[in-house]
């Protein structure tokens, strides 16, 4: 008898699923900020944001996005502010070189930059520009202020919904602030009437302002401090009032207007040199400011 020996092989088949990776857009932004100055003036300054976007070949050739900014690390509110110590100095971001689209936090959407991202191969890029303003007549100390604006980027990242993903960066705010010291409003004419030997001083008296950094200090004077007019003697003082007042030998401003007298004081008993029924002359004297 013959015994025949089959062999069964078998083969065994493990059905499993294979997990394939799938891509996803991915984005930043990026800003130098604002470094500028202020001496009272109204401030426009313009800077620059840039969004970089890739991508794999598979996902999508385009990506919407949205841009924000915080208020900053001093904000209040909707307002910037940037910092010195401890002192502040408002500021806003605009989307316009005319300061009329605030660019913000919160809103509608004219608010923030909006718009769509296109790629080319696998990346993308968008570039735009932003202003920084500040308004005039702001009252400040001389110092460097400064502030951190926190940016936020939503954007689609190919896999879903719009504005499923974000990215933050920061930008930086540089405000230096130059010391500043004007006449803001200028002396007038201080007129005497004399009578040759009259019994009594002739005075007269003419007012003037400044406007002066906060905390700033400074000094005035007039030259000449005295003269003579149609033989007739007189000096000049600067004062608090009208009537006088001494003005401190450094005087210190506080970021707004401040008002000051120059009194003019013709002594008694002076015979003049006028040889007709009337006569008048006039001569120039300088105000001058050191700070």
């Amino acid at each position: 008898m013959k015994t025949k020996l089959i062999i069964w092989l078998a083969t065994i088949f493990l059905l499993g699923t294979v997990n394939v990776a799938q891509a996803a857009i991915s984005c930043l932004v990026s800003s130098p900020g604002i470094t500028t100055s202020y001496e009272g003036a109204l401030v426009i300054a313009q800077s620059s944001f840039t969004i970089n976007c890739t991508r794999a070949l598979s996902d999508p050739g385009t990506t919407e996005y949205s841009l924000r900014p915080n208020h900053g690390i001093n904000g209040s509110g909707a307002q910037n502010n940037a910092a010195f110590v401890a002192q502040l100095l408002p500021y806003k971001e605009y989307k316009d070189s005319g300061c009329v689209t605030q660019w913000r936090a919160t809103g509608n959407a004219a608010g923030a930059f909006e718009g769509t991202a296109t790629f080319i191969n696998t990346s993308a890029t968008v570039n735009g520009s932003f202003w920084v303003c500040i308004n005039a007549g702001e009252t400040y100390s001389s110092g460097l202020y400064i502030d951190t604006v926190t940016m936020t980027l939503s954007y689609n990242n190919g896999t879903g919904n719009k504005l499923n993903a974000s990215a933050n960066d920061t930008h930086p705010i540089s405000i230096n602030t130059v010391p500043s010291c004007t006449i803001s409003s200028a002396p007038g004419n201080l007129n005497f009437s004399y009578t040759a030997f009259q019994g009594t001083a002739s005075t007269a008296s003419t007012s003037f302002s400044t406007t002066c950094t906060t905390s700033l200090g400074y000094s005035m004077s007039v030259t000449a401090a005295s003269g003579v007019a149609s033989g007739v003697n007189y000096g000049l003082n600067l004062n608090t009032s009208a009537s006088g007042g001494s003005i401190p030998l450094g005087s210190v401003g506080t970021g707004a207007q401040q008002t000051f007298y120059i009194n003019g004081s013709a002594p008694a008993a002076q015979a003049g040199t006028c040889g007709a029924s009337g006569c008048s002359a006039s001569q120039s004297h300088s105000l001058i400011i050191t700070f």
